[in-house]
């Protein structure tokens, strides 16, 4: 059990997912392995899992997954990052281009709600997709209050509550 339970996920869901989880991929397990040598913040099994299962219960054909752990961990470097972008090539990552209809886009999202550019490019990208921007991003959840397209990673669930 880890030491901080139910930062993005509730408690209930973090220990149900531990009940799921398969055998760690060798991929995965040196991913984490290096995220936990070099301090880098990287989401638990039992948060990826949840992230799989919400993916299937909405029937999402398309992920985005933003992560910007690597630069903004205190004792990680360039060559970190670099290392890091070696082992997600290996996963076959769907890449999509910043287009400057996606920019006319994120540009109308980021003066109406009052958000980064770097926040309204990624909602702009999901109503571009059509599916949900998953976030624990509290200040974005709450500068995009009424949009129906970004929601709170935690009130996600999954099957019948008990």
């Amino acid at each position: 059990m880890k030491d901080r339970i139910g930062l993005i996920v509730r408690q209930d869901q973090e220990e149900y997912l531990e009940r799921l989880l398969p055998k760690r991929d060798r991929l995965l397990v040196e991913m984490e392995r290096y995220a936990e040598q070099h301090g880098v913040p990287i989401a638990d099994p039992e948060v990826a899992t949840f992230l799989e299962i919400a993916v299937r219960a909405v029937q999402a054909n398309r992920v985005l997954e933003v992560g910007t752990a690597i630069r903004y961990s205190a004792r990680a470097r360039e060559s970190d990052g670099a290392a890091a972008l070696d082992l997600l090539r290996d996963l076959s990552i769907e890449i999509h281009a910043l287009t400057w209809d996606l920019l006319r886009k994120a540009n109308a999202i980021s003066w109406a709600y009052k958000i980064a550019m770097y926040d309204a490019a990624y909602v702009a990208l999901a109503e571009g997709v059509g599916f949900p921007l998953l976030t624990a991003d509290e200040g974005l959840l709450k500068k995009m209050k009424g949009h129906s397209i970004v929601l709170r990673l935690r009130d996600l669930t999954v099957g019948e509550r008990r």
